[in-house]
């Protein structure tokens, strides 16, 4: 009689104890865990609550009357922005930066060029971004080609080849801040990466081989510069040379003038003094002048060679 009691209690309990199972299942769905990095955002009748659920164990009205949803604010993520992403791309001008790769139109209207931006974001207000968008990440991309074509428009591509690209994603990242508080997405940029600014990969290569032609023209100015240089300076040292040469002949050649002038001086004096002795003397030199060294030969009888003279010594007489 006791087993058979205790099994029709068993049989009348086991309806109730599965329906508080049940029930303490369904009191459990109200038991919300949020990791440190997330936050949860709380739909109480299909209604955003303003409050969020804050990392921690917390515990809410059981399904479906409260609705959670748990996102990350603290993670940082990452979106391209002039390409689609590909982890194994090459980063050179010659090679696509991903699977696509896009080309924006400069200010002239006849340049391309590509510019491939890494944007970094995170959540910043779990509510705005629940409920200001349905898809707050495609605007956030769509106002970051706003912001690229903004600053491509007036610009030609020397210009933008030769950006400082730490000052350009600084101030990008500024000015997509600013757009975004126009629309209160609940988005915050964190930082923006400019990864490269390059001619489209069809005529990368033309337009290397250009900078290239253009770096070897200055090299080869450089060169003749240096040449020129040397040049001048060999030419400013000749020219010093052949002044200086000149000037010393310069001299030599006044010495020996002032040394003509006065030996004259002094003749004249001696002719003035004593111009037989002197006039006789010109006369004895000329001769010895003309002759040189030829041997004389007199001939005469009785010739006494002590009282043989050239000249007349009385000739101004």
């Amino acid at each position: 009689m006791r087993s058979l009691w205790s099994l029709r209690l068993v049989k009348k309990l086991i309806p109730y104890t599965a329906i508080l199972a049940v029930l303490l299942l369904w009191v459990c769905t109200g038991i919300i865990q949020v990791e440190t990095y997330e936050e949860g955002a709380v739909y109480r009748f299909g209604r955003l609550q303003s409050e969020t659920l804050k990392p921690g164990i917390h515990l809410v009205l059981p399904y479906p009357f409260d609705k959670v949803k748990i996102c990350s604010t603290g993670t940082v993520n990452r979106m391209t922005v002039g390409y689609i992403s590909s982890e194994d791309s090459d980063n050179i001008w010659t090679a696509g930066h991903g699977s696509s790769e896009y080309k924006l139109l400069l200010g002239g209207g006849n340049e391309l060029v590509s510019i491939n931006l890494r944007i970094e974001y995170k959540v910043s207000d779990l509510k705005s971004y629940l409920q200001c968008s349905a898809e707050p990440e495609s605007i956030l991309r769509a106002l970051a080609y706003e912001a690229v074509t903004a600053r491509t428009i007036n610009t030609d591509l020397d210009s933008m080849l030769s950006v400082d690209r730490t000052a350009f994603a600084g101030s990008f990242a500024d000015d997509l801040s600013e757009r975004l508080e126009n629309y209160d997405l609940g988005l915050e940029i964190v930082s923006v990466v400019l990864e490269s600014i390059h001619p489209p990969v069809e005529i990368a290569s033309v337009y290397q081989e250009i900078v290239s032609a253009g770096i070897k023209a200055e090299q080869y100015m450089l060169e003749a510069e240096a040449k020129a240089a040397v040049t001048r300076a060999s030419a400013e040292d000749s020219r010093n040379t052949a002044i200086n040469s000149a000037n010393a002949a310069k001299s030599t050649a006044v010495a020996a003038a002032r040394a003509e002038v006065a030996g004259f001086i002094a003749s004249v004096g001696a002719d003035k003094a004593y111009p037989g002795s002197y006039r006789y003397n010109k006369y004895l030199t000329a001769i010895g002048k003309a002759y040189g060294g030829a041997r004389l030969v007199i001939v005469g009888e009785g010739i006494d060679s002590s009282k043989i003279y050239f000249g007349n010594i009385n000739l101004t007489k």
